[in-house]
């Protein structure tokens, strides 16, 4: 064999074998698919990062919310006052109705063992309220964790981040069973 001809095609496959810089450059238009380079580099893995940790956010944020607004004190209702606990009887499909309600509404934040270990709670500050503390439970009313649940959390100074629920107004039974429920978790 000829060295010449070896010499040749080994140059020559050494040569494909080089990085191309064309490859490693971004696309000229926002519009062409991202070369595998690309993707690898750490500003994009950051800005990747940055889109889903803000688009589990915005999920977690209007997710949650009710489609009303929010009674205020200046809409006739006193967001702010213990008015008491409902009196009256609470059946048992309005407590089964109530108990799917906290699992489906606040079972998210709360968790469905009431710690506040829900997939959603993960990311607030601060963290949803343990609601099996026996201790926060003997320093709260009846009357307040209703008033919590119909106004939110920023209605009666806690965390902006717990929705209020105006769906319930007509209904203080589902917010008296909701209660019961919330009472239930203590010591769980």
């Amino acid at each position: 064999m000829n060295a010449t001809w070896v010499s040749k095609t080994a140059s020559l496959r050494l040569k494909s074998l080089r990085r191309d810089p064309a490859r490693d450059r971004m696309p000229s238009s926002p519009f062409l698919p991202f070369s595998e380079t690309v993707m690898e580099t750490k500003k994009f893995r950051g800005w990747l990062l940055a889109a889903t940790l803000g688009s589990v956010g915005l999920f977690l944020s209007f997710g949650c919310k009710s489609k009303n607004n929010a009674p205020t004190a200046d809409s006739g209702t006193s967001a702010t006052a213990d008015s008491g606990a409902y009196a009256g009887e609470i059946s048992t499909a309005v407590q089964q109705e109530a108990d799917q309600t906290f699992l489906a509404t606040c079972a998210v934040c709360h968790g469905t063992d009431g710690k506040g270990s829900g997939p959603g709670g993960k990311f607030l500050v601060p963290k949803p309220r343990n609601f099996t503390d026996a201790k926060w439970q003997a320093s709260v009313t009846d009357g307040h964790i209703e008033q919590v649940i119909k106004f939110g959390g920023a209605a009666v100074g806690l965390s902006p981040a717990m929705p209020a629920h105006p769906e319930f107004m007509s209904r203080p039974d589902i917010i008296a069973a909701l209660r019961v429920h919330v009472r239930s978790l203590k010591g769980n």
